[in-house]
């Protein structure tokens, strides 16, 4: 298995440089003005590993310009996570309370309605929050959304 020196922060795990990649011939695009939403069914695999340890649906929040991905998350079942990105510069991973915050992509959907400024600024994205068109990403969150939600983003996570 593959693993990655962090860094303990008052929320969750920072890390230098990028998380593994998008998977481009398996992700959809939703342009919304600025930004960009990506969905993308994931599957994470310890090496050697035939089938994989986690999974599921991934939403990515790519700056449309340059397609730098500032924003990440995954709702992978007992795994939900999210990240913020400083492209070339680090990650950092933040962990999901399903118990104190219920349903992630009910979460997630909502934070990116709400507060998507906010979170590409925590990002460093400062200047790309700026830009946010918030009827934009109102009329285009419907579509992304109904994907996320679809079984065929499922995967079936195995023991490990």
């Amino acid at each position: 298995m593959t693993t990655f020196t962090y860094r303990a922060t008052r929320i969750g795990r920072l890390y230098e440089g990028d998380p593994l990649p998008v998977v481009v011939e398996a992700t959809t695009y939703y342009p919304a003005g600025a930004i960009t939403f990506g969905v993308e069914g994931r599957a994470l695999y310890a090496d050697g590993d035939e089938a994989p340890w986690a999974g599921g649906p991934t939403l990515h929040v790519f700056e449309t310009e340059t397609g730098s991905e500032h924003l990440r998350f995954d709702a992978f079942p007992g795994e939900e996570h999210y990240h913020y990105l400083t492209p070339g510069v680090q990650n950092h991973w933040v962990g999901f309370d399903s118990v104190a915050d219920g349903e992630f992509i009910t979460w997630i959907a909502d934070r990116v309605r709400t507060k998507l400024p906010e979170l590409l600024a925590e990002a460093g994205a400062t200047e790309l929050a700026a830009r946010i068109d918030p009827v934009l990403i109102d009329e285009v969150f419907g579509t992304v959304e109904v994907h996320l939600r679809s079984r065929g983003l499922q995967v079936a996570k195995t023991a490990h």
